[in-house]
């Protein structure tokens, strides 16, 4: 049986940054390639021509820029020779993505970067004797664009930071906005809001400051007592390695508070929890115990 009176690392969600200008992906098939290639030179209608360079352009696309542009100025030259307004129209739009990738800021290798220093942060946080040490790891990222053949405008990461003793909101922040600093980001905590049953919407920011108390504290010596009293043995008293309501009650109130519960601390929110009948019982008398001495 465990109680428990300090509380491990609590949790600080961070949206990572937006960034400029991600690029588009095209699948170079070079069977493909060389089939448009083959219809180029063999075939005598200037449309399916059009068309073949049109296609050749957006293939070489984000791989191969410089064979993008050189295919995507022949689609220009043919459709103004042939007065094909559609065709020159897809000509200059697909020449305009060439030139996006050439001289576009690409910001996904820029989160690419960011991604790596953040790892090597992680390695870097502050350890505590009791606690252990603050993580911080890239839980989700996502980039936009306006289409799958159009520059992306932005990159995300949803980054998850678990602080320790001495880490605050402040100094996590503070940690990922010295990375991104000469990046064009931006970084912020994110908010939570909810709407009740009722109508009234209840939010708060997603910060959960980490929290302890000392084992010679009242409430830690009450339960000392009531497991003793009960079990005729000493408690084994630590923390568990999982976010409780504690970082409310202790973290944000400052109500004195410990942890006693059934079960196995490995099994705990995971997808297979299961918890003993007789860890019921035990847990059911202790808290009675528990209840009358504090």
């Amino acid at each position: 049986m465990v109680v428990i009176h300090h509380k491990n690392f609590c949790r600080l969600f961070l949206v990572s940054f937006y960034l400029l200008i991600a690029i588009p992906v095209f699948a170079q098939n070079q069977k493909n390639i060389d089939s448009l290639k083959n219809v180029l030179n063999s075939s005598a209608s200037d449309s399916i021509k059009l068309d073949a360079l049109h296609r050749l352009c957006n293939s070489h696309s984000g791989s191969a820029p410089l064979k993008a542009l050189f295919y995507g100025k022949k689609c220009i030259d043919l459709a103004e020779k042939t007065n094909n307004k559609k065709g020159l129209c897809s000509c200059y739009i697909n020449i305009g993505y060439v030139y996006e990738d050439l001289r576009g800021k690409n910001a996904i290798y820029t989160a690419a970067r960011a991604a790596l220093e953040i790892e090597k942060l992680n390695e870097r946080l502050n350890y505590d004797d009791f606690l252990g040490k603050g993580t911080v790891t890239i839980s989700e990222i996502k980039s936009g664009s306006p289409s799958l053949c159009a520059v992306a405008d932005y990159a995300q990461f949803h980054l998850d930071r678990r602080l320790t003793w001495g880490e605050t909101k402040e100094s996590a922040v503070a940690e990922i906005k010295e990375i991104i600093k000469d990046m064009d980001a931006t970084v912020e905590v994110l908010q939570y809001e909810e709407q009740a049953w009722t109508g009234k919407k209840y939010g708060m920011e997603k910060y959960y400051p980490t929290w302890k108390i000392e084992e010679s504290e009242y409430i830690v010596q009450t339960a000392v007592k009531a497991f003793e009293t009960l079990f005729d043995k000493k408690p084994k008293i630590d923390k568990w390695t999982f976010s409780t309501n504690g970082i409310a009650i202790n973290g944000m109130y400052n109500i004195p508070t410990i942890g006693f519960g059934p079960g196995n601390e490995v099994l705990a929110h995971a997808p297979d929890e299961k918890v003993p009948v007789n860890d019921l019982v035990v847990a059911s008398a202790f808290y009675a115990g528990f209840a009358y001495l504090i």
